[in-house]
C-alpha cells in the first residue's frame, strides 16, 4: 500500500511540474473585472464538487472536496482529479458586443487513504479512525483584460485610455483529514505564488506629434496559506445497517471550514514613461521607475457553512453559505475599495444505480446546483451580483 501511494505521489509531482506551463498559457479571455483586487478568483473547489456548490458539508469515498479538508478522512480509494473548462462570454458596451471564448486546466489533484480498506477486511482489523491525504495544484486567481475608454478635453480633442492586464496566482497544496467515528477534522497547507501586470496607456490621437503616456505596474506574490475544516455525520439508520449492511446509509452531515487573515509577501515594480507613436519601434522613454519594493498584505478571512442529507450511493441534497471579508483587503498596487463577497448555494446529485453492471449511464453521477451572491467588486455604490445554475456529470472510469 505504501509503495503504491509513493508511486501515485511521484506521478502527481511530475504532472504538477508539467502542468505549470499549461496553467500559465494565456487564453483569449478578456475580463474587465479582473482589473480589480487580485483578479477573477478561481472556483474554490474541484470541478466535480463545484457543480453542486456543497463545499462545507460534502464528503465521499470517491470525490475530493478541497474546500473542507475534514472530508479527506472519508476517502477509501485513490482518486485522481484533473479538471478543465471551456467558457463563452459576451461583453457589451453600448451598441458594441465582443464574443470571447476561453479555456484552461482548473486543477490537478490526487487523494488517497492511509489505510487500504481491502487489507483491513482481510486482516479483520477495524480501526476507529481513518486518515486521508490530498496533494494538488490549482489556479487561485486570473488577470486578463484589455479595455479602451474614450474621453475628450476642449482644445485637446479625444483622449484614449487603454487598460491592459495579465497574469495570475497559483496554489500548490497538501492536506490531511482524520475521521474518528462520526467526527472529522482536517487542514490544508499551501504555497501561493504568481505575478500580475497592469498597464495603463493614455494617448491623444487628435494632437500633432503626440506622446503616449504609459504606467506599467507589476506585483509578485508569495506566501504560505492554510485553511481548516470540521464535519459531523449523524446516522439515521445505524441500527438497521447493523442488521443488514445492504441497506443504504442515510446521514445528515454538517460542515464548517474557513481561514483567518493570511499575510502574503508582495514585491512591486512601477515604471512611468512615454513613447512617440509617430516613430516605428520607438523605445519607451522612462520618466520614473522604482523596483523591488517589498511589502506585506493579508488575504482576507473567509468561512463556509453548510449541511447535506445523503443516501450513500443514491443521492445527495444540501445547501452552502460562504463569505469572504474582502473589505479588509489592502491592495499593495493601488488604492481601491472592495466589499465582502458572499454566496448562497443549493445542489445535489442523483445516482440511478451505482452497482449496475450492464448499464453505464445508471452509474453516472448526475449533479446540479444553483447559486446567488455578491461579488467583492462594487461600481457606483452597487455590489455586482453573481448568480447561475450548474449541471454536470460524474463519469466513473475503472483503472485496472
Amino acid at each position: 500500500m505504501v509503495f503504491n501511494q509513493l508511486k501515485s505521489v511521484t506521478t502527481l509531482c511530475l504532472l504538477l511540474l508539467c502542468s505549470l506551463s499549461a496553467f500559465a498559457q494565456r487564453t483569449d479571455d478578456n475580463s474587465p473585472y479582473s482589473r480589480f483586487g487580485i483578479g477573477d478568483l478561481a472556483p474554490q473547489n474541484l470541478t466535480a464538487v463545484n457543480m453542486m456548490g456543497l463545499h462545507a458539508a460534502f464528503n465521499s469515498i470517491y470525490d475530493i472536496n478541497i474546500a473542507n479538508p475534514a472530508s479527506y478522512g472519508h476517502l477509501r480509494l485513490t482518486s485522481y482529479d484533473v479538471g478543465a473548462f471551456a467558457q463563452y462570454s459576451r461583453l457589451k458596451a453600448g451598441n458594441e458586443n465582443l464574443d470571447v471564448w476561453k479555456g484552461n486546466l482548473t486543477n490537478i489533484t490526487i487523494g488517497f487513504p492511509f489505510f487500504n480498506p481491502l487489507n483491513k477486511i482481510a486482516s479483520g482489523e477495524q480501526k476507529p479512525y481513518e486518515i486521508g491525504m490530498v496533494i494538488g495544484l490549482k489556479p487561485y486567481s486570473n488577470v486578463n483584460y484589455n479595455t479602451l475608454l474614450t474621453d475628450s478635453i476642449a482644445g485637446a480633442g479625444d483622449i484614449l485610455y487603454n487598460y491592459q492586464g495579465e497574469g495570475g496566482l497559483y496554489k500548490v497544496f497538501t492536506g490531511f483529514g482524520v475521521n474518528y467515528k462520526n467526527f472529522a477534522v482536517g487542514m490544508n497547507l499551501g504555497y501561493l505564488f504568481g505575478k500580475t501586470e497592469n498597464i495603463r496607456q493614455v494617448s491623444f490621437p487628435d494632437l500633432t506629434q503626440p506622446f503616449v503616456d504609459v504606467l506599467d505596474g507589476e506585483a509578485n506574490y508569495s506566501g504560505f496559506v492554510y485553511d481548516f475544516g470540521v464535519q459531523y455525520d449523524y446516522i439515521f439508520n445505524k441500527t438497521a445497517r447493523e442488521e443488514d449492511k445492504q441497506i443504504p446509509l442515510k446521514k445528515l452531515t454538517i460542515g464548517l471550514s474557513g481561514n483567518a487573515p493570511q499575510p502574503v509577501r508582495v514585491t512591486t515594480r512601477e515604471i512611468i514613461g512615454r513613447n512617440n507613436v509617430n516613430y516605428t519601434g520607438s523605445a519607451l522613454d522612462t520618466i520614473f521607475t522604482v523596483s523591488d519594493v517589498s511589502s506585506t498584505t493579508s488575504l482576507p478571512a473567509s468561512y463556509n457553512f453548510g449541511a447535506t442529507y445523503s443516501v450513500v450511493g443514491k443521492s445527495v441534497i444540501g445547501f452552502n453559505f460562504e463569505q469572504t471579508f474582502w473589505s479588509q483587503y489592502q491592495n499593495p498596487v493601488r488604492t481601491e475599495t472592495l466589499s465582502d463577497s458572499w454566496k448562497a448555494s443549493v445542489g445535489g446529485e442523483i445516482i440511478p444505480d451505482g452497482r449496475s453492471y450492464n448499464n453505464y449511464w445508471k452509474r453516472v453521477h448526475y449533479r446540479f446546483g444553483a447559486y446567488y451572491g455578491g461579488d467583492a467588486r462594487t461600481f457606483s455604490g452597487t455590489q455586482i451580483r453573481d448568480y447561475g445554475m450548474t449541471f454536470g456529470l460524474g463519469m466513473p472510469i475503472a483503472v485496472r
